[in-house]
């Protein structure tokens, strides 16, 4: 994975005036035109606690004249309150840099393609009959929810297989992200998770 550095942090705004009072060297990330790539997210420490990860999006700016590519994540001060937290800016850094790290590749589970035909490198949710641990997997998974970060989708997820209405957030352990609605496959379709993820949730317990 390339390098990166964090280059600061900036209180949730409330107002206009606080928007355009923010800025890192000069340069305000919310009036040069930033619009999130389609590119993988990066897993970095997370500020507050470095034994924790972050998943954070990855931006480019139309009108910056030092940056055009940054990423950023929002962590919240009080986990029911989104009015209170702070932004967190990385941008990409060289070996030589001051604080640069190599950021993590995220990892993920349980995001399917939209239909069994589609090009598309999401895998589809095949049910398996033979899996003797699927309860001791799911008992495992619930307690890694329970502990995971959470957050929320733009709208519902909808069950590939039955159609049913699927959840609408997404966990977040490490490097490894979910949605919600991933324990419904297992549950209701007997669908089982990759090796890697299904040793990952039960290494935790």
């Amino acid at each position: 994975m390339a390098l990166w550095r964090l280059i600061g942090k900036v209180r949730q705004a409330k107002t206009r005036e606080d928007l355009e009072a923010q800025s890192f060297d000069g340069w305000n990330p919310w009036r040069d035109g930033m619009f999130q790539l389609r590119e993988p997210d990066i897993v970095v420490p997370d500020p507050r606690d470095p034994s924790k990860r972050c998943h954070a999006h990855i931006y480019e700016v139309s009108r910056a004249s030092w940056v055009t590519k940054f990423a950023s994540l929002f962590l919240r001060d009080n986990s029911n309150d989104r009015a209170n937290g702070f932004w967190y800016f990385y941008v990409p850094a060289t070996v030589s840099t001051d604080d640069s790290f190599e950021a993590d590749a995220p990892k993920v589970e349980g995001y399917w393609r939209r239909t069994p035909d589609e090009d598309s490198e999401l895998p589809w949710p095949a049910p398996v009959n033979e899996w003797a641990d699927r309860e001791m997997f799911l008992a495992s998974l619930d307690r890694a929810q329970a502990e995971a970060v959470k957050s929320a989708f733009r709208g519902y997820s909808f069950c590939r297989l039955c159609k049913c209405q699927n959840g609408h957030e997404q966990y977040q352990i490490l490097e490894w992200k979910w949605p919600a609605g991933f324990r419904h496959y297992v549950a209701d379709h007997r669908v089982r998770p990759s090796l890697a993820f299904e040793n990952f949730i039960r290494n935790r317990n």
